[in-house]
């Protein structure tokens, strides 16, 4: 009789510890950083162009620097990226008026934000939703300018990563 108690307890306690799970599995929880990153690498050769393309994004045509660049990614596609200094390698300035992140998963063709002022100094604060595919593995964030009809597939001037 005491076993059979003890069971009946041990089970009512792993459903109560199961719950949460099953919460969060039925969409609940989706605020959950998927991805937070402190540094962003610049594209450089031989990674331009075409050759440095991700999740259908092709790179930049010339080499990049950036002085910093930081954000977050959560679970219910919120991103936050801010980028200082994203420039030009040869005139140490950035020709465009705005940039937008891209986010890639595994496979798939990454999804863009909206566009975000900048200017020549290369400065961006992005902060936006996107739609996730799901599952979303192996997610990249790429900054750089926004596709257009002009540039259907926009360009990456700087990705997660070092």
């Amino acid at each position: 009789m005491v076993g059979t108690s003890v069971r009946r307890a041990l089970v009512a306690l792993a459903v109560l510890l199961a719950l949460p799970l099953v919460a969060r599995a039925d969409g609940e929880g989706n605020d959950a950083k998927v991805l937070k990153f402190d540094t962003m690498a610049a594209v450089v050769a031989p990674f331009l162009g075409a050759a440095g393309t991700i999740d259908g994004v092709p790179a930049g045509g010339a080499p990049w620097r950036i002085a910093s660049g930081r954000g977050e990614l959560r679970a219910d596609g919120r991103i936050k990226v801010r980028v200082r200094g994203l420039v030009l390698v040869g005139t140490g300035q950035n020709p465009f008026t705005s940039f937008a992140a891209f986010v890639g998963c595994l496979g798939g063709t990454a999804v863009q934000t909206a566009a975000f002022p900048t200017g020549p100094e290369g400065d961006a604060d992005i902060e936006d939703t996107v739609a996730l595919p799901s599952p979303c593995f192996a997610p990249v964030v790429l900054v750089g300018i926004p596709r257009t009809p002009a540039r259907p597939a926009g360009a990456w001037f700087a990705s997660t990563g070092r």
